[in-house]
């Protein structure tokens, strides 16, 4: 699973989703949100689909980003 961000409508999340993709993501959540926003419902979404994913038993680690 992966997550992508975006901080302008303008920017593209072309490159992220590729990469996401690229290194197995099976399930990404993406969005456009400022920096200066105080929620990221995906983020949110993603965050809990990985403690669901661990409190399963599976493994899940957080890569650092480039």
């Amino acid at each position: 699973m992966g997550y992508a961000r975006a901080s302008t409508l303008r920017q593209s999340l072309d490159t992220q989703l590729d990469s996401l993709k690229g290194a197995g993501a099976t399930h990404i959540s993406s969005e456009k949100n400022s920096a200066r926003a105080r929620t990221r419902p995906e983020l949110d979404k993603a965050v809990a689909l990985a403690q669901e994913m661990r409190a399963s038993g599976l493994a899940v680690i957080a890569p650092v980003s480039p």
